[in-house]
């Protein structure tokens, strides 16, 4: 069978509090099943099915950062790494199987101590659909 994913990155620092946005594509096959909406923001399922979703974000020296999966609008799971300030670097990874219905949506929100951080930068996002439910 063919594969069916796509793979997006962020190409600017994240800003804290804020939601990451997806603003290049590197590789995308899944067509009408998923779009981005709301300044790639979001990622909006279009088709039913078993997903595999992938996010790893890069966080640089921030003492309490972490990294969110949000879906339909509340909080779904969130990796938390903390770091030291200036000297190391964390790498959260979320990674989840999920029923995605039509219309369900989902948005990857970052937060790091701002005192001692230079930012969260190239976040990538994979989806792949692995089956229709």
């Amino acid at each position: 069978a063919r594969v069916r994913a796509s793979l997006f990155y962020s190409s600017a620092n994240t800003a804290n509090g804020g939601y990451i946005q997806w603003d290049s594509q590197e590789f995308h096959n899944l067509g009408g099943f998923i779009t981005r909406e709301s300044s790639n923001n979001t990622v909006k399922f279009n088709k039913d099915g078993l997903y595999r979703i992938t996010c790893s974000a890069y966080m640089v020296g921030s003492t309490s950062n972490y990294l969110a999966l949000y879906r339909d609008g509340a909080q779904y799971h969130l990796d938390y790494h903390g770091t030291n300030c200036g000297t190391s670097y964390g790498r959260p990874l979320i990674t989840r199987l999920m029923e995605m219905k039509q219309n369900s949506y989902i948005q990857f929100y970052v937060s790091h101590n701002s005192s001692c951080s230079a930012g969260i930068e190239n976040n990538s996002l994979q989806i792949e659909y692995i089956q229709p439910l």
